[in-house]
């Protein structure tokens, strides 16, 4: 996926089922929501920007205002698979919501291959 005339680092706006991504100089940023219905293309946007994105991917998770289990499993095998690749995932400052469906995550979890921080 390229920005305006194929430039690879050209600014993005994508948008679909009710989640809307960004790229920024940092990774990505995430807005509207991560359900069961586009779980699945939230790590194919992942994939789709990760050469891009080098051996830390950090999603900004501030403009997200839901996230289900469906979400969580998504981010869980989006972090498995960076791992195996020796890269992090980065969830920037989530807010209340999906912090809650975060609560999930366990310590390994956490610990293995994700960080949560605030921006």
């Amino acid at each position: 996926m390229t920005g305006r005339d194929g430039d690879p680092d050209a600014p993005l706006r994508r948008s679909g089922a009710n989640l809307r991504w960004e790229r920024t100089p940092a990774g990505l940023r995430l807005e509207g929501e991560v359900d069961l219905t586009n779980a699945n293309r939230l790590a194919e946007i992942v994939h789709e920007e990760r050469g891009r994105l080098g051996d830390t991917v950090r999603l900004d998770l501030e403009a997200l205002s839901f996230m289900d289990g469906a979400g969580v499993r998504a981010l869980l095998e989006i972090s498995r698979s960076l791992r195996d690749s020796g890269c992090l995932l980065i969830l920037a400052s989530p807010g209340y919501i999906v912090r809650k469906a975060l609560s999930v995550l366990t310590p390994e979890d956490l610990l293995d291959a994700i960080r949560i921080v605030e921006s």
